[in-house]
């Protein structure tokens, strides 16, 4: 059984080696950014709950007295999270390799052969060693594979930190879970309505959700239904969602007006995908919304990209 020193030990080597320093005032490890006035702080004052992730977050120095932030910026929040989940991985792989058993030595028989038949020595007994089990990897992504299938205008260190984001977070982008945006040469990480989903599902007070839409009956009253469906006669207002954990009293509720989310395209029109589906894509606002603030210590590090708006003709078609 690893211990929580063991475990801190091990990250803070796997830190260092990555350039982050110490901060002997408040006992974290931080990195400068680069090309950004922020710094990535580690927290390892406390040890984290099973199912969390250990505490990555942006500081501004010059502004201590802003809360911390867990928006990745160039991908820095996810390349780190993958520093400590490698630095785990390896201490678990070394205290799991089985140890050799010792055969039983082979009688040293020097005795002289007889006429008669001589008894054959038994053989010592072997143990067949089990092959050390690894975790299997969720995503098999390389720089390569990023550029060439997911977002082609990637340069390497965006496809790398895009893929460290994938790994740390354990999300798929060919399942939609995870998408990369490039947007005026800067890129954004965006977890999926789906990724948010499946982090939430792998908990064990996990208890389901309810989604749907908001909008103005013909009669001009309000109603939060179910699902998408929608008449010609009624107007969308936006979406809604409930969140449930096993032992909490009240869901998590979150709720979203159309207004503040529909994407337009250069014309100042819906883009095509709002213009034809704009029941489903705000019901999913809030849906991913409320999946992360239900799991906030887990489904952080990223945005969904029909939370953001300026992104000009950029869509991401689910």
């Amino acid at each position: 059984m690893i211990t929580w020193n063991e475990k801190k030990a091990a990250i803070i080597t796997a830190l260092e080696e990555h350039g982050y320093e110490k901060n002997k005032a408040v006992d974290t490890w931080q990195k400068e950014i680069e090309n950004s006035p922020m710094i990535c702080v580690v927290d390892l004052k406390t040890q984290n709950q099973p199912g969390e992730l250990i505490s990555v977050s942006m500081i501004d120095p010059e502004n201590l007295d802003q809360p911390p932030s867990n928006q990745d910026i160039n991908g820095v929040i996810g390349a780190t999270q993958q520093i400590i989940r490698t630095a785990i991985n390896d201490l678990e792989t070394v205290q799991t390799e089985p140890k050799t058993e010792q055969a039983d030595p082979i009688p040293d028989n020097t005795e002289q052969p007889t006429t008669e038949r001589a008894e054959s020595v038994p053989r010592p007994k072997t143990t067949k060693m089990p092959a050390i089990v690894q975790p299997a990897k969720q995503v098999e992504l390389t720089v390569d594979i990023v550029q060439q299938y997911i977002n082609s205008d990637a340069t390497k260190k965006q496809a790398f930190n895009f893929m460290a984001f994938c790994q740390a977070n354990g999300l798929d982008p060919f399942k939609q879970e995870a998408h990369l945006i490039i947007f005026k040469g800067k890129a954004t990480h965006v977890i999926g309505v789906d990724g948010n989903i499946k982090r939430a599902q792998e908990q064990r007070d996990y208890d389901g959700f309810e989604a749907g839409i908001i909008v103005k009956k013909k009669d001009g009253t309000l109603d939060e239904r179910e699902g998408t469906f929608l008449q010609k006669e009624e107007k969308l207002l936006g979406g809604w969602c409930k969140v449930y954990r096993k032992g909490m009293s009240h869901p998590f509720v979150s709720k979203v007006t159309l207004e503040e989310y529909i994407q337009m395209n250069k014309e100042g029109n819906p883009n095509k995908i709002w213009a034809t589906k704009p029941a489903t894509m705000i019901a999913k606002v809030p849906t991913s919304q409320c999946h992360r603030k239900a799991y906030a210590g887990i489904n952080s590090g990223g945005y969904e990209q029909i939370e953001m708006k300026d992104l000009g003709d950029v869509e991401v078609i689910e």
